[in-house]
């Protein structure tokens, strides 16, 4: 019996001392819900009143060149960041806040890293970004729990094995200096995110891919002349960037990523595409610009998702689409050699968005209105005399690019698109707009530079919706006084017509809110 009331005693009593309390409550360190729940502080001084309640301290861009020892007393801190101060080093000391989760010394002058930073066990969260770090201490690499690792901007040149980080999901080490990788990565069997861009890699290991968790690659404005065919072991990639390279094709087998949603590989050597692309399945952003293709890669349109293909800066000379897609909604065509555009561009039965400037077109078959759903078309920079007919079916354009072509006048099956807001002209051979021009009232922009023009018709000034104007280059010297009924226009530039200073000072009154130019 004497037994039993002196232990109910002393556990009264220990249930009664803040300290046994404090001491029961670090056994284990917050869970991150719980740990959202807390505050920041973010001065030092009010942090050391109660050191016991500090979680979170935020001592960043306070100009410190030491670490301020004061900050050891806070032995429940969980966050530390000390980013955009000057410091140089870190004490060995830091081992004693060891229920710390995050750290960010991002933007010091840090060079190495104590070595016992293997030390804080708890740590998931590790920001060393634009430092002046030049490798990574094998202390690091015991950090058993880390999560995030993020080492952009510094100066680091290789990257030892990171097998032992077995909790790794995001690692970030662009913008350093990394010419050779590890051989194995395998045991990353977390690792979600990898950024190794600007860097100086010429060639990845075979066994980079063998990352099973791995969604997303970044190996953009690197030297790489080939990707491994293990990336293909990626199940679960999403995205892949590996533009600005020298690449000359993709891996045969590519299509085993089944969840890639975006491939960008613009900028690199490419001439053409592997068949099995068609069978990456949920592939929806295809970006191939700047690369060396000659003829158009049809069999990207038979994967099965993609909605974004981009071919701008190649060198395509026919359009050859030999195959139906459904879901296309955006094609660039910009800057190749085009002469022609065919009627298997009906194919693409999608389409809200082409853009074919820059090219030689003199041609463009009827079959372009078919495309029911488009609402933007670029054809700037070619060649066009003639327009097609069928351009009157496209119901749903609202922006139509027609500069610098051969035009010598506005085609008239242009009136029928009710829709169009944008409509650019300039750099054709127009000497007249047509009389009712006012069919397209729904125009905001109108851009007839460097034509012909010498009068504008009654009719032209009842496009109340306009509000921008671009006439530069012509052979104006008055306008109607109707124009003051254009009350939403905002911009008017007139420079180089035959406009007089009296004529010039009508037009201002008329328009006393616009900007215009003379």
């Amino acid at each position: 019996m004497k037994k039993n009331i002196l232990i109910f005693s002393l556990l009264l009593f220990f249930l009664g001392n803040s300290g046994f309390l404090a001491v029961f409550a670090q056994e284990m360190p917050l869970s991150e819900a719980d740990l959202q729940k807390k505050v920041f502080f973010f001065d030092l001084k009010k942090a050391l009143k109660n050191p016991q309640e500090v979680y979170k301290l935020d001592l960043s861009k306070q100009n410190l060149k030491e670490f301020p020892k004061e900050i050891l007393q806070l032995k429940q801190l969980h966050v530390l960041i000390l980013a955009n101060n000057q410091l140089r080093d870190l004490p060995s000391e830091i081992a004693e806040l060891q229920w710390l989760q995050i750290l960010n010394v991002s933007q010091n002058y840090l060079q190495y890293l104590p070595q016992n930073i293997n030390q804080l066990a708890h740590l998931q969260t590790l920001n060393l970004s634009r430092n002046r770090i030049d490798s990574l201490p094998n202390q690091l690499l015991q950090l058993k729990k880390l999560r995030y690792l993020w080492l952009e901007e510094n100066q680091i040149r290789k990257i030892p094995t990171l097998d032992s980080l077995e909790a790794i999901e995001e690692i970030l080490l662009s913008r350093n200096k990394i010419f050779q990788l590890p051989a194995q990565w395998k045991q990353c069997k977390h690792l979600k995110i990898i950024d190794l861009s600007y860097n100086q890699l010429i060639q990845l290991p075979e066994g980079f891919g063998e990352m099973p968790q791995l969604e997303k690659i970044m190996l953009n404005n690197n030297a790489l002349v080939a990707l491994p065919k293990s990336l293909a072991l990626c199940a679960e990639l999403k995205e892949l960037y590996c533009q600005n390279n020298q690449l000359t094709q993709l891996p045969e087998n590519i299509g085993q990523l089944k969840k890639i949603e975006r491939l960008q590989a613009s900028f690199n050597q490419i001439t053409s595409l592997p068949e099995s692309i068609k069978t990456c399945m949920q592939l929806q952003a295809l970006n191939l610009e700047n690369n060396h293709f000659s003829t158009f890669p049809s069999t990207a349109l038979l994967a099965p998702a993609l909605t974004v293909l981009d071919l701008a800066n190649n060198q395509i000379k026919t359009l050859t689409i030999n195959v139906p897609n459904e879901k296309l909604f955006f094609l660039n065509l910009t800057h190749n050699q085009l002469d022609s555009l065919k009627g298997d561009i009906a194919n693409i039965k999608a389409l809200k968005d082409l853009f074919l400037s820059h090219n030689k077109i003199k041609y463009i078959d009827n079959a372009i209105g078919s495309l029911q759903g488009l609402e933007t078309l670029y054809l700037d920079d070619n060649q066009l005399a003639v327009f097609p007919e069928n351009i009157a079916t496209l119901t749903r354009l609202k922006t139509l690019l027609l500069t610098q072509n051969m035009l010598n006048e506005v085609p008239k099956t242009l009136l029928n698109l009710t829709q169009l807001e944008v409509l650019e002209l300039s750099m054709n051979k127009l000497t007249t707009l047509p009389k009712n021009i006012n069919q397209m009232a729904k125009l905001t922009f109108l851009g007839i530079t460097d034509n012909a023009i010498a009068v504008l018709p009654a009719n032209f000034y009842k496009l109340t919706n306009l509000q921008e104007l671009h006439l530069s280059n012509n052979k104006i010297s008055t306008m109607d006084k109707n124009i003051g009924e254009m009350k939403k226009l905002q911009k008017i530039i007139l420079i180089n017509n035959t406009i007089s200073a009296e004529e010039q000072q009508k037009i201002k009154s008329l328009l006393p809110n616009a900007m215009i130019a003379f």
